[in-house]
């Protein structure tokens, strides 16, 4: 995808029309979570696609996907995440661990976040009983 970013516009159009047939789009479910948080909690989306998370809370949301949309999301794997060790209090994955890899996103996302931090994870159940 990084070398032609044509393909990651495609994918993610897909899976926008997935989570349409899905009747429930997690992302919007995520958000409605998030703000029941203190206001000064910093997040981390992890696989943000179009960065919608951080369209609602701002500057407090760090996004990063594997392509980045935008120049306020940074590209990068979520196996090694420019965040320092500890600083985030949540960090969310809405329908973004696909990959065989998914354990060291999840190795990752402990080292960022802070001692009883908040892991907020979105899959479906039919890639529950694909792995």
């Amino acid at each position: 995808m990084k070398n032609n970013p044509q393909e990651w516009i495609k994918y993610h159009q897909s899976l926008e029309e997935a989570i349409r047939s899905l009747g429930i789009n997690p992302c919007e479910e995520i958000i409605k979570r998030l703000q029941q948080f203190p206001a000064y909690y910093r997040i981390g989306d992890f696989g943000c696609a179009k960065a919608k998370i951080m369209e609602v809370f701002g500057d407090r949301v760090f996004s990063c996907d594997y392509i980045a949309i935008n120049s306020k999301v940074t590209a990068c794997d979520m196996k090694s995440v420019p965040v320092q060790d500890r600083y985030l209090d949540i960090i969310v994955f809405s329908l973004s661990i696909m990959n065989k890899n998914w354990p060291d996103y999840i190795l990752e996302a402990r080292r960022c976040l802070v001692t009883n931090g908040t892991l907020l994870i979105a899959v479906t159940t039919k890639s529950l009983t694909e792995r």
